[in-house]
């Protein structure tokens, strides 16, 4: 049970982690930008609006009318970071081959830490300096279908009307995230690129990430922003709202976790009422004289129960030794390998909630427990005469 749980929060997590990399938490752009990638309309980014996105910081206040959608009073936490994007469609162009890419525009802003853990080769963008870079960051997949590496150089053509106007860009670094939905589309290009490109002021932007401290606010804190901190011409929406498929079958996960717990709980029930029962049965003459002796069926019962409460808790000594034991040691090493065509991630991922170690534990003890005083009532229908007579 132990492993299960680990092993599936584990893999909600990472696939999570892995989406929130790419889009952040909450997702802002204009309403008037149709899908929000193709027709993207600008906004300054250095409006007011955004100026109070970076100062919600700490447990935020809900509005009434983020309150009456059911959130609670509060957040649990504020906005870690904010960060500005642009998005243009491209082909690239080698000699070999050409590729549909999607550069997202990163600015000064952008928080590199989710691309620096997946960069597999080259180097990111400096984003510092006074001229714009020309660097990409490409994924590996990409790159290997266009036969490109780290320092090569390649043409992106963009469509402008029915003209298409080509740029020479260079391959700064490879990352490979293992959700190949996203590393075929996405390449990362320094914002200002982008705003030449679409001839837009350098203070425009097409879009806005918000960062998050705490996931749980995912719903809350995208009403919020919604509903009472952007203007009427602006959208803003959670992740998990923009793309609802891969996280309702995430959260398919949670019944498969359910599923494997109670059959392993009923394994251990059933172990467990069949152990007191023979253990009742072959002690059959000890009870039929301790009833003679005077004792009670309750104090039998209690006996066999406190025997039975050993045995678990030697079984739950030996399980959580051996099931976090293993735990760390695949989170560690990463021992245990996945195939990441088919699973999104390279090796099987593990995250302990220790309240749910905890459950696990006072649960199995609780109902276990319980269910031990059918066969523990057997005692008292033992009769003693019988017993020792037979003996």
């Amino acid at each position: 049970m132990i492993i299960t749980s680990a092993l599936l929060r584990g893999f909600k997590s990472e696939i999570s982690e892995k989406i929130f990399g790419f889009w952040g938490h909450v997702h802002i752009a204009a309403t008037q930008s149709g899908d929000g990638l193709f027709e993207a309309v600008p906004f300054s980014k250095d409006a007011d609006w955004i100026d109070s996105l970076r100062n919600l910081k700490g447990a935020v206040p809900y509005s009434a009318t983020v309150k009456s959608l059911g959130f609670g009073e509060s957040s649990n936490a504020g906005v870690r970071r904010v960060q500005t994007y642009i998005v243009k469609p491209g082909v690239i162009q080698t000699k070999e081959e050409i590729e549909g890419i999607l550069l997202k525009g990163a600015g000064e802003d952008f928080e590199w830490g989710f691309f620096d853990q997946h960069l597999r080769d080259g180097a990111l963008p400096d984003l510092t300096d006074s001229t714009a870079s020309r660097m990409v960051v490409l994924s590996e997949q990409t790159a290997a279908r266009v036969n490109l590496k780290v320092g090569d150089p390649f043409l992106v053509h963009f469509p402008e009307g029915r003209q298409m106007r080509k740029l020479r860009f260079e391959v700064g670094g490879l990352y490979r995230t293992g959700l190949e939905e996203y590393d075929t589309q996405f390449a990362i290009v320094d914002q200002r690129v982008l705003q030449n490109i679409l001839k837009w002021e350098p203070d425009q932007v097409s879009g806005v990430e918000l960062i998050l401290e705490d996931v749980d606010d995912l719903a809350g804190m995208s009403a919020q922003v919604y509903f009472d901190m952007v203007p009427p011409d602006i959208y803003a929406e959670s992740v998990r709202e923009r793309f609802p498929g891969i996280f309702e079958w995430l959260d398919l996960q949670d019944l498969n976790e359910y599923v494997i717990i109670g059959l392993m709980l009923l394994v251990s029930v059933i172990n467990m009422l069949t152990t007191l029962l023979i253990l009742i049965l072959e002690r059959s003459k000890m009870v039929g004289v301790l009833r003679t002796l005077g004792m009670s069926g309750k104090s039998l019962r209690n006996i066999f129960l406190r025997f039975g409460l050993r045995v678990l808790l030697r079984g739950l000594f030996w399980g959580n030794l051996i099931g976090l034991g293993l735990c760390f040691i695949q989170k560690w090493t990463g021992i245990i390998s996945l195939s990441e065509e088919n699973y999104y991630l390279s090796t099987a991922p593990i995250s302990i909630n220790w309240w749910m170690w905890l459950a696990l534990n006072l649960g199995t003890v609780l109902i276990v427990m319980t269910l031990l005083l059918i066969p523990a009532m057997f005692v008292t229908r033992i009769d003693p005469v019988k017993t020792i007579r037979f003996d």
